[in-house]
C-alpha cells in the first residue's frame, strides 16, 4: 500500500511518500498552502497512484488539540471525501523541530550547499518523513503481533 505523509502547517505543507509496499518514507515535496493545495494533491494522488493519507496531528504536551490540529482535522475530512482514501493519524509533536535539528546537523557536516539551494531552511517534507516514518514503523510492528 502507498501512503501520503502530510505535515500541514498555515504556510506550508510538507509532503513524504512511502515506496509501493509502504515501509520506507521518502520526502516528497512542500506546497505552499493556498487555495490550489488540493489540486496539486490531487495530481500527486493520481501520478504516485497513492492509497492512502497519513497527517501528523498537532497537539500539545498534555494531548489535547491546538489551534492548527482543528484546521487539519477539517483538511482531512475533506481529503477523505474528495478522494475517497482511508486517512490515518500520527502525533507530530517534535517531527519539525527534529526535521530542522537534522538538516542542520548535516550541513554543519560540511554540506556546502548556499542557504538558497537547501530550500531557505524549510524542513516540512522532512517532518512529512517523520510522521510518515512513525506511521509505517507501527503499521509493521502491529502486523506482526
Amino acid at each position: 500500500m502507498k501512503y501520503l505523509g502530510i505535515d500541514y502547517g498555515s504556510k506550508n505543507i510538507g509532503l513524504a511518500i512511502s515506496d509501493s509496499s509502504g515501509v520506507v518514507a521518502m520526502p516528497y515535496l512542500i506546497l505552499n498552502n493556498n487555495r490550489d493545495f488540493l489540486g496539486e494533491i490531487a495530481k500527486i494522488v493520481e501520478k504516485e497512484k497513492i492509497e492512502a493519507f497519513v497527517f501528523g496531528e498537532s497537539k500539545n504536551f498534555k494531548g489535547e488539540d491546538n489551534r492548527i490540529n482543528i484546521e487539519i482535522k477539517k483538511v482531512a475530512k475533506e481529503f477523505e471525501e474528495k478522494f475517497k482514501l482511508p486517512v490515518y493519524f500520527v502525533n507530530e509533536i517534535f517531527s519539525s523541530m527534529e526535521s530542522k535539528w537534522g538538516v542542520e546537523k548535516s550541513i554543519r557536516r560540511g554540506e556546502k550547499k548556499s542557504r538558497k539551494s537547501r530550500g531557505e531552511g524549510k524542513v516540512d517534507d522532512k517532518a512529512a518523513v517523520m510522521i510518515l516514518k512513525l506511521f509505517l514503523e507501527k503499521k509493521l510492528l502491529n502486523d506482526r503481533v
